[in-house]
């Protein structure tokens, strides 16, 4: 089911779908997937096309964080996925905690049309340390294969498009103050990273580390108090980075590089 959000202030008649006013009370069973942004971006046929798709699930279209928080709160509590488009995405806190509250703690997925833009974004994310409350949907995709990946999305997975990672031995890239400046292409301060062959941040550093000692997610988890769904997200965002497909290969890069640091 389709649901446009006309006005934070009207909620009497807030709510329509096929002509219809309603509260959303319908299927408590059904999540929602928030679409925030334009219409360009989020057109009704996509919107459609992922009622169609995904039986259990409402999809709404808001334009903005206010809306969003105007939401009841039971609607609020049936979201299960935040989509922001990339004129949105500046908008969005630069703290961890502040994204968590701005979507409704579900976490923000870009849906990106730009690689080079989403890359920005990325590369902004890592250095404030908030990759983990953002993730990605490229909208250029094939739609199967698209629709393949908000599944995975939906169902709490980590999926990251292959396409934003930087391959070790490419030219580095500067980095960029906050998501807002990558996201609009504004200036900033820029610094150029030096580490070899590619950049971990310190939090994944420390999850290779334990990668390499052998130890698996739940342990990880445990000894950093992190959630096991964080560890496996940093595990994969690793090795996207790394360009390797499973532990042992991150294992063999993390000892040949750090393996005498003490």
């Amino acid at each position: 089911m389709i649901v446009n959000f006309q006005s934070s202030k009207s909620h009497g008649d807030g709510y329509k779908s096929a002509g219809r006013s309603f509260e959303y009370a319908q299927n408590t069973s059904s999540a929602i997937i928030v679409f925030l942004g334009s219409c360009v971006t989020f057109s009704d046929r996509l919107l459609r096309t992922v009622a169609f798709e995904f039986d259990d699930v409402e999809v709404l279209r808001l334009h903005s964080l206010d809306e969003m928080h105007g939401l009841d709160e039971r609607t609020r509590r049936a979201v299960r996925l935040v989509l922001v488009d990339e004129d949105t995405v500046g908008l969005l806190p630069q703290t961890a905690d502040g994204i968590d509250q701005a979507t409704l703690g579900v976490g923000a997925v870009l849906a990106y049309r730009s690689r080079s833009k989403a890359r920005r974004v990325l590369k902004a994310a890592y250095e404030a340390e908030i990759d983990n409350q953002l993730r990605f949907l490229p909208m250029k995709a094939p739609l199967d294969a698209w629709l393949a990946a908000l599944r995975l999305l939906i169902l709490g997975e980590a999926f990251m498009p292959s396409e934003l990672f930087e391959r070790p031995g490419n030219r580095p890239t500067p980095a960029v103050g906050d998501m807002h400046d990558a996201a609009t292409g504004g200036t900033a301060p820029q610094k150029i990273s030096v580490e070899p062959p590619t950049t971990l941040t310190a939090r994944e550093l420390q999850v290779l580390e334990l990668v390499a000692d052998g130890l698996p997610n739940k342990s990880i988890a445990k000894n950093l108090g992190l959630s096991e769904h964080t560890v496996k997200l940093h595990v994969h965002h690793i090795f996207g980075k790394l360009g390797v497909q499973n532990r042992t290969s991150a294992s063999t890069w993390f000892l040949a590089h750090y393996g005498n640091s003490g």
